[in-house]
């Protein structure tokens, strides 16, 4: 049983902070809360007034701070109760067009802006809208000024939210990026 999933969410958000924090007693492998909110038992009215918003890409991280922060304690069980076969042709597999890093990217920016409102560290919302900014710039085309304009619109959105946090804020969001990312080098 854990409270405040809204920042193990946001803090506990890869293996490696997982091991370290299992390491030091603070048994954060249960805390490990991601935004597959499919694999959960929720109180119905959690729910109340939350929609997975239409016709976009991580919709499941678009609504996770929000479902979050209405629940006061978590219990988890060590117990397999369900199987995901993840496939390789899924979206989030294979979809690698600006659409998806640009809806990634606002999810992490709706998400920074609800945990910076609510006095909360955007450690992995910080990581989300970073990383999925970056490769929308890779993915973008030169002449779609549609995808141009959301993508300035997006680096702008981002820069105000940074410099919405104080230096020790930053400095541990992006440490806790780097560990993310060179865990995803190293274990893809």
């Amino acid at each position: 049983m854990f409270k405040e999933p809204l920042r193990a969410y946001q803090t506990v958000f890869s293996k490696a902070l997982r091991l370290i924090g299992d390491y030091t007693g603070r048994n954060t492998e249960a805390c490990y809360f991601n935004e597959a909110n499919w694999c959960r038992l929720y109180k119905r009215e959690l729910w109340n007034g939350i929609r997975f918003p239409e016709v976009m890409y991580a919709q499941d991280v678009m609504a996770a701070c929000q479902l979050y922060a209405r629940m006061n304690k978590v219990a988890d069980i060590d117990c397999v109760l369900y199987y995901w076969l993840q496939s390789a042709n899924s979206v989030t597999h294979k979809e690698r067009s600006f659409s998806f890093y640009h809806d990634n990217a606002a999810a992490g920016i709706t998400n920074s802006e609800y945990a910076l409102d609510h006095g909360m560290l955007p450690a992995r919302s910080y990581y989300t809208m970073t990383t999925q900014l970056e490769e929308s710039k890779h993915v973008l085309d030169p002449l779609s000024e549609e995808d141009n304009s959301l993508y300035e619109k997006d680096k702008n959105v981002v820069s105000a939210l940074i410099k919405k946090m104080n230096f020790f804020q930053k400095l541990l969001c992006l440490l806790l990026g780097k560990i993310r990312l060179l865990e995803k080098r190293l274990r893809p």
